[in-house]
Parts: structure tokens; sequence; C-alpha cells
């Protein structure tokens, strides 16, 4: 007889991790963004398409890609006050300091 062992509990703060969460985040959010202009700070991938999909126009910041090729860059994002309906950052440590990226 095999024992089955209970998975090591998951850490909520955590960010999802793989495809799987990503479809998961997608379909919870394709809702939110439906018909609507949306910012996504982050790694592209599986999300960032399922979001596309849904979003009237989507700006992605993509925090893993190299310089030149989309990349964030720390440091105000200087968009006008109500340019995107919808924000979207996974993992806000990737801004800094969220609210001085937000301002007017």
């Amino acid at each position: 007889m095999t024992s089955r062992r209970d998975p090591a509990p998951r850490d909520p703060d955590a960010r999802p991790e793989g495809p799987r969460d990503d479809r998961t985040l997608a379909a919870l959010l394709a809702p939110l963004v439906a018909g609507r202009s949306v910012l996504y700070i982050g790694p592209s991938g599986a999300l960032t398409q399922a979001l596309a999909a849904a979003a009237a126009e989507l700006r992605v910041l993509d925090t893993a890609a190299s310089p030149g090729q989309g990349a964030y860059r720390p440091g105000r994002l200087g968009f006008a006050a109500g340019r995107y309906a919808v924000a979207i950052v996974p993992d806000l440590g990737a801004l800094g300091d969220p609210a001085a990226r937000f301002e007017d």
C-alpha cells in the first residue's frame, strides 16, 4: 500500500507560478478587463496572452524582458491619470515604491 502525502502548505503571499496558475488568474481577471484598457507590469506569458484576448487594449511592461524589448524600467511610469482603466501588477516589489510610480 502506498501512502499519500499532503502537499506542503502554500504561502498565501506567493506569486502564482507556471502556466496553470496563469490560466486560473486569466479566467478570474477576464471579466474585469473585458473591453477595457489595461496596463500590465510583470513577466509576459500565458497570462498576458489571455488578457490581450479579453481587453480592448493591453500595454505590457515586461519585468523579465531585456532593455529595448518592452521591458519595465524602474521610475515614474509617465501615464496621464485615467489612461488605463485597469492596472495589474502581480509583484508590487518589482515597482520599488508603488505609490511613487502612479503619481500624476
